[in-house]
């Protein structure tokens, strides 16, 4: 058997493709990483919790859960107060498995959106506030390939805060 330069090229060819290959492998598992974030929105006009991603890769939710110290609950609308006949809410999930977060993007998980000045909507208002201060959150999520990522835990106390009074008022 005769040993030629073509074979040496061809096999050394073949060779650095699977190296290469191997090592965007490798680099793909390490730059395309979710980063899970659980945010709010407090504004007078509306009440929301969302997670949101602020990774380059898909992240994938597991599994939601939120806990006053003693309850557990599989979502937050679980642990909503009533809202009254006269308000309802914007958005909610009742369940967030396999829902997939695209980079830079959001779900919404529970939002209360209405008029300000309504009174029925300041009541209810007043009252998700208090219930989301009592809360903690965590969220278990996975990337594109399936890894688990460590949990997101954060306590939603920030609903509970004195508001500021504005002047003139």
């Amino acid at each position: 058997m005769d040993f030629s330069l073509e074979l040496f090229i061809g096999v050394a060819a073949i060779g650095l493709a699977a190296y290469t290959a191997l090592l965007q492998r490798r680099h793909n598992f390490l730059s395309l990483k979710p980063i899970g974030q659980i945010k709010f929105h407090d504004y007078e006009n509306r009440v929301a919790v969302r997670i949101s991603n602020a990774g380059l890769g898909p992240l994938v939710i597991r599994k939601f859960e939120a806990t006053d110290g003693s309850l557990e609950f599989p979502n937050l609308i679980s642990a909503m107060p009533d809202l009254g006949p006269e308000t309802a809410w914007e958005t909610y999930f009742e369940e967030l498995v396999s829902v997939a977060v695209l980079p830079g993007e959001e779900v919404v998980v529970i939002a209360l959106e209405g008029n300000p000045e309504d009174k029925d909507y300041q009541v209810a208002r007043l009252g998700v506030r208090e219930r989301l201060s009592q809360l903690t959150a965590t969220v278990h999520f996975e990337d594109a390939y399936g890894r688990r990522m460590k949990p997101v835990t954060r306590s939603l106390s920030w609903f509970g805060r004195a508001k500021p009074k504005l002047a003139g008022l």
